[in-house]
């Protein structure tokens, strides 16, 4: 992982913490057909608004 466990996140700059949520949500899963994250959320917050 990117940052030890206990990690306090209050001490890590935003950019940082930006670069791991592009990684993390740009990471093909398995569990959901090998897309992203954010390939399945983006049409679910299309339905809701």
């Amino acid at each position: 992982r990117d940052f030890p466990k206990g990690t306090d996140f209050n001490l890590i700059d935003e950019k940082q913490l930006l670069k791991l949520e592009h990684k993390l949500n740009n990471k093909p899963r398995k569990i959901i057909g090998y897309k992203t994250p954010k390939e399945v959320l983006e049409p679910e917050l299309k339905n809701v608004a």
